[in-house]
């Protein structure tokens, strides 16, 4: 199949799909290709990478606001124009996904779980589903109410996330060894994570990307550049909606089919295989549309090749 048959393929399949989820798409397209250079762009030049993805002018406009709204973005005028970022709290958010997006994964496990406490007592409601929420986008399952653990998860972030909300000291940090536990770690991965479900979602990303991966892995003189763009940032928007869903459980735990390992170094080769044309296509259009666009941060080339 033809590049171009693979991505409108893929387009079709997107579209389809309702409702469009327009505010998780933007903030694909700000966190694959906007963050790297700044991660800054005028609202027109949004409207114009959407538009080939399907996303219309007034669902780009009321997209951003909400997203404004719910502290994803922030707005800055320069004139009669409206620039938009990622908050702070975005920055935090997609750096913690980015390693485990762009990185090797975790392949060893130290037989240490990292445990997570949320006393009901002395924080609120709102305070302890607001923290569950943002540990479940860093990967942690639920043990039980107010008990998240994951395997591997690097604590900074979390630690961090606490400190923003004045709550250090106050949740429990935990990292340790389950002493005279008889049930296997396998098992209580499998009582706190819908390994299933994820499995299953892996093998459906699998099968639908099948078409564009055999596409890049035939030798060809050039890459258009805005398929090359649409179909990067949906390779990376379904897998990153899997992804943040995945405990990222380490090897040794792990089947030996898991069809996760399949479906990184699937979207590894697609990505590596894109990424120039996409990124010399919305640079240009942002460039004609909003003015200079910063060189890409140094981690920028290694993104799958950790």
């Amino acid at each position: 199949m033809r590049l171009d048959s693979a991505v409108q393929q893929l387009l079709g399949d997107f579209r389809a799909r309702r409702p469009v989820r327009a505010k998780s798409l933007l903030i694909t397209i700000f966190g694959d290709s906007l963050e790297p250079r700044g991660g800054s762009a005028w609202l027109g030049s949004l409207i114009q990478l959407a538009r080939p993805l399907g996303v219309s002018e007034g669902l780009v406009r009321t997209s951003v606001y909400r997203l404004a709204r719910e502290k994803w973005l922030v707005g800055a005028s320069s004139g009669r124009r409206s620039y938009y970022q990622l908050t702070a709290t975005g920055h935090r958010q997609f750096a913690n996904a980015e390693h485990r997006i762009y990185g090797g994964g975790n392949r060893d496990w130290d037989g240490e779980w990292r445990v997570v406490v949320i006393p009901r007592k002395s924080i609120d409601r709102t305070a302890r589903d607001a923290i569950k929420k943002e540990l479940k986008w860093q990967g942690f399952g639920t043990l039980s109410a107010d008990v998240l653990i994951h395997p591997t998860a690097d604590l900074s972030p979390v630690n961090i996330m606490l400190a923003d909300r004045n709550l250090t000291g106050k949740v429990k940090v935990i990292r340790g060894q389950s002493v005279g536990d008889s049930e296997s770690p396998q098992a209580l991965l499998s009582r706190c994570f819908d390994l299933d479900h994820i499995a299953g979602e892996y093998d459906l990303f699998n099968q639908r990307f099948s078409g564009l991966w055999d596409s890049v892995r035939r030798p060809r003189k050039a890459i258009n550049g805005e398929a090359a763009f649409v179909g990067r940032t949906l390779l990376i928007h379904e897998y990153r909606r899997i992804l943040l869903r995945d405990p990222d459980v380490p090897d040794p735990l792990l089947p030996s089919d898991w069809p996760g390992t399949k479906a990184r170094k699937r979207c590894a080769t697609i990505y590596l295989a894109l990424r120039d044309a996409a990124d010399q296509w919305a640079v240009a259009l942002c460039e004609k549309t909003g003015g200079p666009v910063r060189p890409p941060e140094r981690g920028y080339s290694k993104r799958f090749k950790r």
